[in-house]
């Protein structure tokens, strides 16, 4: 076998193959004698029809199964003499197998980029100063008994703000009932004894506020101005009038801190304090940990610049998209909506991924170079971790990794974390 190698860019090469004749015709024989043994003609017996006659009756089959034996084993052979770890196979040529002639074909594929790493360890770099205030504790504090407060009917006085309200109404834009206009979400158009948070956001702008003052059984007609760039573009600067009735009307009631501190596990309020203090000051530092390691990645890719593969940049960038529409949709955006802002979500991933990209080589780079890998013990240790976060036993994750084939990318983040951290590890840090 006959190979050379064409440069087509930093990152990719086209393999120009070529199979002896000899070669191709002992794996062409030996086809065709798997069809003389099992094929079907008329006039022989199963397994007796002479091999003349087969080649000659299947030649297009016996062509296309040959080839389809020889490519894999030809590429293997091709990469390994060239001592190349390609990082995907772009394209391959259309090239068919024939008796009695060489078989030539064109592989192309992506390699890894070739980086002359500087001096990666000893940068400098400054710290911020992180300190937790007063008011991130007190915020902490009141989301706590937020999570505690309980709602109860009240009689005695209207709709106030942070009340949950019954409420029952429909809506009518541009002469039309808005369940005409916009189905979905039905919610929109009208609705029938639901609770309304009033003070929360609103899928119908401005409503809550409007029911401010309302007291129980009262009818008001609410005037809506929908925003130019609402996420349901029917509605979108327009003017809906909607009529609602309201219903019962529940206050909320914070607990008190005796159910506070019971709750938390602690026996006065200065210890909760303390303990959220330190817990958001850790989340600060981790925080900062987290910048660090970016800057300084960022800081050693901006000296590389490395050229970087289209195919890997390309797979990256659809991955990227792939979270953001993820994302987006669990926050109730709807797949029209994302649709409509295809164009900005592209060419935000666009962006990302080229400079993940290029960060990630050159991580891997210190990561071949220090001998940085990640152990069967660290990967359980984070499914476990994660398990914990999603509520879920690490078994079940697990599997949901393994069935997803994400635990070969898992390992390589958690590679680069490691490789992160050596970097920060390794830094010279400066106090703010």
């Amino acid at each position: 076998m006959n190979v050379t190698v064409e440069e087509q860019g930093p990152c990719r090469k086209v393999l120009h193959i070529e199979v002896s004749e000899d070669i191709v015709g002992a794996e062409y024989k030996d086809v065709a004698k798997m069809y003389a043994s099992r094929a079907k003609v008329a006039g022989y017996r199963p397994g007796k029809v002479p091999v003349p006659i087969i080649e000659r009756k299947f030649r297009k089959e016996i062509e296309q199964e040959t080839r389809d034996r020889l490519l894999p084993k030809c590429y293997q052979d091709a990469i390994s003499s060239q001592g190349l770890e390609p990082l995907a196979v772009v394209s391959i040529s259309d090239a068919l197998v024939e008796k009695g002639s060489p078989f030539v074909i064109d592989v192309t594929v992506d390699v890894k980029p070739k980086i002359e790493l500087p001096a990666y360890k000893g940068l400098q770099i400054q710290r911020n100063k992180t300190e937790v205030s007063e008011d991130e504790i007190e915020r902490a504090m009141d989301s706590m008994r937020e999570r505690l407060s309980v709602y109860e009917d009240v009689a005695d006085r209207p709709v106030g703000e942070g009340d949950l309200v019954e409420v029952s109404y429909s809506g009518i834009c541009d002469e039309m009932a808005i369940t005409d206009l916009l189905a979905d979400p039905p919610s929109l158009g009208s609705a029938d004894k639901i609770w309304m948070p009033i003070g929360a956001h609103d899928i119908i702008p401005g409503m809550g506020a409007a029911l401010i003052g309302a007291a129980s059984g009262e009818e008001r007609t609410v005037e809506v101005a929908f925003p130019d760039d609402y996420r349901f573009s029917e509605l979108a600067g327009k003017s809906a009038v909607y009529t609602v009735s309201v219903g019962m009307i529940r206050g909320k009631t914070l607990p008190e801190d005796a159910k506070v501190l019971e709750e938390a596990g602690v026996e006065s309020i200065d210890e909760l304090r303390k303990r959220y203090r330190e817990q958001l000051q850790a989340m600060q530092d981790r925080n900062e940990d987290q910048r660090l390691k970016s800057e300084l990645v960022r800081m050693l890719t901006e000296q590389v610049n490395p050229e970087v593969p289209e195919s890997v940049v390309e797979a990256e960038q659809r991955q990227i998209i792939q979270d953001i529409v993820r994302s987006n949709m669990q926050r109730g955006i709807t797949g029209e909506d994302l649709a409509s802002h295809k164009d900005e979500i592209s060419t935000t991933a666009e962006a990302q991924s080229v400079a993940r990209v290029k960060n990630n080589f050159v991580l891997s780079r210190i990561s071949d170079e220090e001998g940085i890998e990640v152990s069967d013990n660290e990967i359980e240790e984070h499914i476990a971790g994660m398990a914990g976060l999603y509520g879920m036993p690490p078994e079940q994750l697990r599997a949901r990794l393994v069935e997803n084939d994400r635990m070969s990318s898992l390992r390589g983040d958690l590679r680069m974390e490691k490789t992160s951290q050596f970097l920060l590890d390794h830094a010279e840090i400066k106090e703010a």
